[in-house]
């Protein structure tokens, strides 16, 4: 009896269309007509050439393009679809795609049919991703209401047409087509598995990876992990994940954040990417690249929204978004909205110079216009007033923005002294605040030096004159700043004049030096050298006797005197007789000699205070003086060497301290010479706050110029609030192992 059973149904099977084997069919063949029917085995025709392409019998039926279209046919010829279609693929799990073009629709449309040519899904999804087997498939359909129009919805179907996830999603991620990842409307992601079952309830702003057990989720910008049954197997605290192997991941934390005083008590403390003071009591943030304000008390003000966030002027910021600026102000509410090309802040005026579609303007910190958008250049200019450009005319306008006066320029200055230089009929000009002409435009070119002077050109010559009576002064070579008085040239002759255009020194000299810390020039006039001081009297007369030189400092001045060196006063007497073989200028009443090759350090009265040990020595400052043998050190007015010389160089600090260099590495020497930090250090910054911010190995930290730490070299971020002498300080925590135990 069982063995009959089993006869009868393999007998069953066999005769049952999906196990027929390909050669119980005919097979395509291409007729004289060169259109294509199917023959026997025989080689005749039992379905006769009338199809452009065919494909061979698939579980009973075959797939042929009959016109512009494709349709099912069976073993016997007849059409088994009632549509059809643009195109038909294989069968799989007793379905095919097929797909069908729509007028009006940029790509084809995309459903299911079955064996018997019945269609399983109307071809009506733009999308439509199988899984290998054609069990499920992720459908996204154009539905009315989008942006744009329309939208496209997602969801999952499955080889009946069915609903297994609504097609109701912005976005659809799966994994394996066992679970599937769906974004809402408002940003959320759920889950659901393959039986249609929502994975867990509640949303998360993203997910990924999820596997058949588990998946890394965000929620508030941190990551977490979360299994199929709903539970969080490690809470969402992380700045990112990264799966290694099935069951082990990386977690990355956030950047542990401090704001520290100067007592080393914590202010404030945070978890983000970065942290960057962007006022005194105000703070920007990062989650994501993206960026926001916090307050004072590290409460965020905005949500990150910006790609960046300024720092404040005048109470106002600059933010970006995807290439747009905006302003906000320290509430964190819009001043101006995220639209613009371009924004900038002037610091005097509090007004904003913007940019859109190409064209500048300014605006008031309420938002209203002072200059219109429709400028292709804006200057803001002192004294509010505007200096503006068409195409290729300039204008001033005044504080409304309105035109000042009727004339226009090919170009115009910024203001100084209550004028602009101006160009017009291809000369140049000095224009006023009306707009008008103080100087006519009649100069090739012209420069105001002062509040009394211009500085012209015309055919090659050039002047200066009175910028007010516009009265010719002097025609000149050249002419340079020196403190508030200007070197002239005249015939490769020098001489000074004062601000106002009166002569302190005739142009009668071949050399004249910039000023001296005493206000002394040094003069050189054919063969002769001397000293004049700033009203032109003669401190030391001009004298052949003088080889060389030195400027004058502490009353006196190094010359050099038949090939020797020594030193004169401010009256002309030598008080240092020429018997060396170099010096230095005198400071801190100590000068620098040569002796026999080396150099050591005298004080006024000729004592020899540090020996000639030195190959090379710069002035004192303070208590000591840079020194070098094979390398630098200091030397004090004693002659003791309070730091050896083992520096490659040594650089002079706006604190008075100095930063040294060895072997690369950077440290710190005090003002007195002594050494607060030896040079190991890759990043060393002095601040005038008597603290030092140090850096090491990509490490970061701070000590006081005491050489004691107030923060270790531990920091990965370090910022300083000025205005609040407080230090924000960021420590990006290692990365953790975790290994999920089923």
């Amino acid at each position: 009896m069982s063995s009959l059973i089993c006869y009868l149904l393999s007998c069953y099977l066999f005769l049952q269309p999906g196990y027929l084997s390909a050669d119980t069919y005919p097979a395509p063949t291409k007729g004289q007509s060169g259109l294509f029917g199917y023959v026997d085995e025989k080689g005749r025709f039992v379905i006769e050439p009338q199809f452009e392409k065919a494909f061979p019998f698939q579980n009973g039926v075959a797939r042929v393009k009959q016109g512009d279209a494709w349709i099912l046919i069976n073993g016997k010829g007849k059409r088994l679809t009632r549509n059809g279609y643009h195109d038909i693929g294989d069968f799989r799990n007793g379905v095919a795609l097929v797909s069908r073009q729509e007028a009006g629709k940029r790509g084809p449309l995309y459903g299911l049919i079955g064996e018997k040519g019945q269609e399983v899904v109307r071809p009506e999804y733009p999308y439509f991703t199988p899984d290998p087997n054609h069990a499920v498939f992720i459908a996204g359909r154009e539905d009315a209401g989008g942006a744009g129009g329309s939208k496209i919805a997602f969801g999952v179907l499955d080889q009946e047409g069915d609903v297994v996830v609504p097609v109701q999603f912005t976005a659809v991620r799966e994994h394996q087509f066992k679970v599937f990842a769906v974004k809402t409307e408002a940003g959320k992601w759920q889950a659901y598995n393959a039986a249609g079952a929502r994975v867990f309830n509640g949303s998360y702003t993203d997910i990924k990876d999820f596997d058949e057990e588990l998946a890394t989720v965000k929620q508030d910008g941190r990551w977490g992990i979360l299994h199929t049954s709903g539970k969080e197997v490690v809470k969402p605290n992380y700045r990112s994940i990264v799966k290694r192997t099935r069951h082990q991941y990386e977690l990355a934390g956030f950047t542990q954040w401090k704001v520290i005083n100067q007592k080393k008590d914590v202010v404030l403390a945070m978890e983000y990417e970065n942290v960057q003071p962007v006022s005194p009591v105000l703070y920007s943030y990062q989650i994501e690249g993206k960026k926001g304000l916090l307050n004072e008390k590290g409460d965020p003000i905005t949500e990150p929204l910006f790609d960046e966030v300024f720092p404040f002027v005048k109470e106002m910021a600059v933010v970006e978004r995807a290439g747009a600026y905006g302003v906000i102000n320290p509430k964190g509410a819009a001043l101006l909205p995220l639209k613009y090309q371009a924004v900038r802040i002037d610091s005097g005026t509090a007004l904003l110079k913007v940019q859109e579609n190409g064209r500048w303007g300014v605006l008031n910190k309420a938002g209203k216009t002072v200059v219109p958008v429709q400028y292709d250049e804006v200057r803001m200019q002192t004294y509010g007033m505007f200096t503006a450009r068409q195409g290729d005319k300039w204008q001033l306008l005044d504080a409304l923005g309105q035109p000042v006066g009727a004339n226009t320029f090919e170009s115009v200055g910024d203001f100084h002294f209550l004028h602009a230089v101006a160009r017009a009929g291809g000369k140049t000009g000095l224009v006023n605040l009306k707009g008008g002409w103080t100087m006519e435009p009649r100069f090739d070119s012209l420069r105001i030096i002062s509040d009394f002077l211009v500085l012209h050109q015309s055919e090659g010559i050039k002047a200066i004159s009175n910028l007010h009576t516009q009265r010719l002064i002097l025609e000149l070579d050249s002419i340079e700043p020196i403190h508030n008085y200007f070197r002239v040239i005249v015939k490769g002759k020098q001489g000074v004049y004062n601000a106002r255009g009166q002569e302190v020194l005739p142009v009668v000299y071949d050399y004249v030096s910039d000023f001296s810390q005493d206000s002394i020039l040094t003069v050189v006039q054919g063969k002769k050298r001397g000293l004049m001081s700033i009203t032109g009297r003669p401190v030391l007369a001009p004298d052949a006797l003088y080889q060389e030189l030195l400027v004058m400092t502490d009353q006196r001045v190094g010359v050099k005197i038949k090939n020797k060196y020594g030193f004169v006063d401010d009256r002309g007497r030598l008080r240092i007789a020429n018997r060396y073989e170099g010096v230095g200028p005198f400071a801190e009443g100590y000068a620098a000699v040569k002796i026999r090759g080396g150099w050591g350090y005298i004080d006024k009265d000729e004592n020899l205070r540090v020996q000639p040990f030195y190959a090379e020595t710069m002035p004192f400052r303070g208590t000591v003086a840079r020194v070098k043998r094979t390398h630098w050190g200091f030397v004090d007015k004693a002659g003791k060497e309070t730091a050896r010389p083992q520096y490659d160089s040594i650089q002079v600090l706006p604190t008075g301290r100095y930063l040294v260099w060895k072997d690369g590495r950077k440290g710190l020497v005090s003002d007195k010479g002594r050494e607060l930090f030896a040079p190991r250090y890759d990043f060393v910054s002095d601040h005038a706050n008597g603290f030092v911010l140090l850096g090491r190995n990509g490490k970061l930290g701070l000590s006081d110029t005491g050489g004691f730490d107030v923060l270790p070299v531990i920091y990965d971020r370090l910022y300083f609030n000025a205005a609040k002498n407080f230090y924000i300080t960021g420590i990006e925590p290692q990365a953790q192992k975790y290994t999920y135990q089923p």
